[in-house]
């Protein structure tokens, strides 16, 4: 039975056990996640109750307590909130992504505005431009590839076809990032091309605010050992990550207590098969940050999969956020080998470039271990949890 009408039945029997006579109307309005019930209790006389003339201080209800009295200013009508405010549906994990890459995104526009082109990395142009051109190029990336991996978490909280529409574009205008040419290491200026996937961001971000704020509540589906594991991960990624977080807000480790004698970032060092020098972590942005931030993106998001209703929707999700662990990891790594071996002087060997897909061993190997990812701790199995990761929670009903 609708809390509303329960609301109403519960008012005239209360009625009708004071012995109340008369004809009680009621009318009930939707007022978003709650409903209004106004009650006229006509035929009252003058000998009865001044308590009652003036309006019940309070009406019980099933669940979780009482009624709010809405107004009880007229002489026989009580307004009253019936029903129960819907919980937010918080989505804390894809909060903590987008937090992390705005944090990120003001710190490239930061760093590029004040320093010149000479100190970064493959731009042109100075100032505000310079600074809000990188942040650009930076949106359109990464931020893009995680903007994907949020968008069947919120569009299944909100199950509303309008929000399934919105997610579809958003995917294509992201998946733009893939497309030859879009992203260019030798020219990070931006590029009209980049726009698209900005745009994805936008909607992406749009449909997280939706979600949270009407999408269906869930808790996140994990276990300790699952969190444990992400937070082992989660820390080592952060320290070598170190010498990317400096460079990104234009400074070097060398001085930096244990972080400078671990890592260099300021020694002028050759630059692998370019033919000049240049600093070994050179200030300002760089795809081992990237791949930094989707590993903690890949971490965090994993704990909603298995929240995800639809099962072949929660499956798609739990192997691309298995893809983008690997992806990630590779290329902070991959960035690692390349200052701090290579330009060490300790070998020539370098861990190919994976930064774009192609038909390369590299990337054989990237969705090889990838797949094992996912059967090892993301796939779904019998119902919504995971195994290793993830694994329900029982919520009373």
């Amino acid at each position: 039975m609708p809390r509303a009408r329960r609301g109403r039945d519960r008012l005239v029997a209360a009625c009708g056990a004071y012995g109340l006579t008369g004809v009680i109307t009621y009318e009930i309005q939707p007022r978003g996640d709650i409903c209004m019930l106004r009650v006229t209790h006509g035929g009252l006389t003058d000998d009865m109750s001044a308590e009652m003339w003036g309006g019940w201080p309070q009406i019980p209800c099933g669940g979780s307590g009482l009624f709010a009295v809405r107004s009880l200013a007229t002489t026989a009508t009580w307004e009253l909130v019936v029903g129960e405010r819907r919980p937010a549906s918080r989505l804390n994990e894809v909060w903590a992504v987008w937090l992390l890459f705005g944090t990120v995104a003001v710190f490239v526009f930061i760093t590029y505005w004040r320093l010149p082109p000479a100190v970064l990395w493959k731009t042109t142009n100075t100032g505000f431009v310079g600074g809000a051109g990188r942040a650009f190029v930076f949106l359109s990336f990464s931020a893009a590839l995680a903007a994907v991996a949020t968008l069947p978490i919120v569009t299944d909280r909100l199950a509303d076809r309008r929000a399934a529409v919105l997610a579809a574009v958003a995917f294509v205008l992201c998946a733009t990032v893939a497309y030859p040419g879009v992203q260019t290491e030798s020219h990070l200026d931006p590029k009209w091309s980049n726009t698209f996937a900005v745009v994805g961001v936008a909607i992406a971000f749009a449909l997280g605010v939706w979600a949270a704020r009407r999408g269906r509540p869930e808790p996140p589906h994990t276990t300790r050992a699952g969190d444990r594991a992400r937070l082992i991960v989660g820390v080592l990624a952060l320290f070598f990550a170190a010498p990317y977080i400096a460079a990104e807000l234009g400074f070097f480790l060398d001085g930096v207590p244990v972080l400078g004698s671990l890592f260099i970032t300021g020694a002028i060092r050759p630059e692998p098969g370019a033919g000049y020098s240049h600093a070994a972590v050179h200030h300002g942005h760089h795809h081992g940050m990237d791949g930094f931030l989707l590993v903690i993106t890949a971490l965090l998001l994993s704990r909603l999969v298995g929240g995800i209703r639809q099962p072949v929707l929660r499956a798609v999700t739990a192997f691309y956020l298995a893809l983008m662990l690997v992806y990630g990891a590779t290329n902070q790594v991959q960035d690692l080998w390349t200052e701090q071996i290579v330009k060490r002087g300790w070998t020539n060997w370098e861990i190919p470039n994976v930064l774009h897909p192609t038909a390369s061993a590299a990337w054989a190997a990237m969705v090889g271990v990838a797949v094992l990812f996912y059967f090892a701790l993301f796939r779904p199995r019998g119902g919504r949890e995971e195994v290793a990761l993830t694994a329900p929670r029982h919520t009373p009903a």
